[in-house]
């Protein structure tokens, strides 16, 4: 498991992919196919950024966050590693 965060006053500027970019290419050297990322329902600015890399939605684990007493709906997106590094 990997956690990608960015800074706010660094977003918008291309840190995430690259930093995506660089994880693909560690797993896809040990024969890794796919990435799977997941964002909670509400942030949704986690999700456009995960779809402007290329990711899609394959589902929603509805409470499978917990923060707190506060549950959140999961976001579940995957994409292909060679997809990724194109």
């Amino acid at each position: 498991m990997v956690q990608v965060v960015v800074a706010e006053n660094f977003q918008r500027l291309g840190i995430a992919r690259f930093m995506m970019k660089a994880i693909a290419t560690h797993f896809a050297e040990r024969g890794v196919e796919m990435v799977q990322v997941s964002a909670e329902g509400s942030n949704e600015e986690a999700i456009t950024s995960y779809r402007r890399i290329g990711f899609r939605e394959v589902g929603v684990l509805n409470r499978g966050l917990k923060h707190g007493n506060r549950y959140a709906d999961e976001v579940m997106m995957w994409m292909k590693i060679e997809t990724l590094l194109e």
